[in-house]
Order: structure tokens, then C-alpha cells, then sequence
């Protein structure tokens, strides 16, 4: 079913969208403080968090043609709040990652959006994805932790490594619990082929620039040095401050 593991999921572009936010370097000079500061960051903060598929400011997936209709009519406006901050406030390796990703959630948007086939298969495994939503939020608690905790790796070369192989397991805890989940709109092994199928379609090459070799068909993973254990150590405070950090390290 999970066949396609050269592309990544959705959650990834979101990710990008948000840590590019994240650790935007604040510009120097009044004005461009102005620009960059907490109120406008923030705000693509909300803008990104509703790219998501999952988390407190994500939208449930469009389960009829008249929701879909409303999606589709938001995402541009979601992408552009967050371009014209990364635009004016990013530069370098956060530049180039988020001009990638938001140019594949456009194209990607564009085909569930206006394909009519695409658009029945959206519909279709949205059930699925919207009731696994407290199940998601499960695996995200432990994502942020993991995050957490790989900000502490002795080793810094190994941070982003660590963060690149939880977001794996992110994945699979999701995919996991829509195969084992049983309310009263139970994910069918077609709608969770199509729900794979949709994160992986949202993929472009992003993080292939920042995970390299830790790709989900390699043993990079297992062989990395474990995670710190210290329970005094804090989970990530959100998806994109987690990963922000870590790419800080590169």
C-alpha cells in the first residue's frame, strides 16, 4: 500500500513552510524590523500551521465538493501570506527551501483543486484523515518531543539526521492509526492508499536539501546514535519552532 517512498509527504512542505518562518534572521535598521517583526511573523506562523494536515490551527480535509470548493479558495491566499513574509524576511538555505515547497504545494493544489479525478479521490479519503485527527495529534506529541530531544544530541551533525528520521516515524504512527482505527467512519485500505498517496503527491524535493541520505528506503535511522533520555528535556514547543531549530544547525 505505502509504495511510493521516493517522494515525502505534505506534513514535510509544511514543515519547511514553517521553520523557514521560524528562523528568519531579523533584519537590521528600523524599517525592516517593521517588516519582520512579531506581529507579521505570527501572523505566517497561522498562515502556515493552516497548510497543515494536522495540529490545533489545521483545517479538517474537504469532505464534499462545496468544502473542497471553500479549501481551494483559501490555500492561495494561505501561500501568499507566507510568501510575501519569506520573501522580505528569509535569505539562504530558507529562501531556497520554501521557494521549492511553496511552488510544490501550488502545483499540487492546482491538480486537487481542478482535476476532476483528483478531486474525487480528496473527497473520498477525507473521512478517513479528519477522523484520525486525535490520533494525529498523538503522533505529533511524540514527534515534538523527539524534536525536543534531538536538539540535545551531543553530536550536532546528528540533530537534523534525527529530526529527518522522527518525522518518518510521524508518518507511519499516522498511517498506523488510520489502519487501526474503528469510528464511525473507518479508514478502508483504499482511502488510506489515497491518503498516502495525497502527503506523497504534496511532496517536492525539499527535504531531500536538508535530510540528504536519511531518506525513509535507507538504514541511515537505525544507525544513528540514540536520542537523549533526560526526562527533564522539553518537547518542541511547536512543529516549525522544533524544526527551525534544528536547522539552524546546518
Amino acid at each position: 500500500m505505502y509504495n511510493n517512498h521516493k517522494t515525502m509527504c505534505l506534513y514535510i512542505n509544511a514543515i519547511i513552510i514553517c521553520f523557514s518562518v521560524a528562523t528568519t534572521a531579523q533584519g537590521s535598521g528600523r524599517g525592516k524590523q517593521a517588516d519582520c517583526g512579531d506581529e507579521r511573523r505570527l501572523r505566517a506562523y497561522l498562515c502556515a500551521e493552516r497548510l497543515f494536515f494536522a495540529g490545533h490551527n489545521s483545517r479538517l480535509l474537504p469532505e464534499t465538493d462545496l468544502q473542497l470548493d471553500a479549501h481551494c479558495r483559501e490555500t492561495p491566499r494561505l501561500i501568499q501570506c507566507v510568501k510575501d513574509f519569506t520573501d522580505r524576511c528569509r535569505h539562504g538555505l530558507h529562501r531556497s527551501a520554501a521557494t521549492v515547497m511553496l511552488s510544490t504545494v501550488r502545483f499540487n493544489d492546482r491538480n486537487y483543486c481542478f482535476r476532476p479525478e483528483k478531486r474525487h479521490q480528496l473527497v473520498a479519503m477525507a473521512s478517513c484523515g479528519n477522523g484520525i485527527r486525535a490520533h494525529s495529534d498523538r503522533c505529533m506529541n511524540e514527534f515534538l518531543l523527539a524534536l525536543g530531544r534531538a536538539d540535545h544530541v551531543p553530536v550536532k551533525r546528528y540533530r537534523v539526521p534525527h529530526g529527518c528520521c522522527a518525522f518518518y516515524e510521524l508518518k507511519a504512527c499516522i498511517l498506523k492509526g488510520g489502519a487501526q482505527y474503528s469510528g464511525p467512519s473507518v479508514c478502508t485500505s483504499k482511502q488510506l492508499d489515497q491518503l498516502d498517496r495525497y502527503m506523497d503527491a504534496m511532496a517536492g524535493n525539499t527535504l531531500n536539501m536538508i535530510c540528504g541520505d536519511y531518506d525513509q528506503e535507507s538504514d541511515r535511522c537505525s544507525r544513528l546514535p540514540p536520542l537523549p533520555s533526560d526526562p527533564h528535556i522539553r518537547p518542541a514547543d511547536s512543529l516549525f519552532l522544533g524544526f527551525g531549530q534544528l536547522i539552524k544547525q546546518l
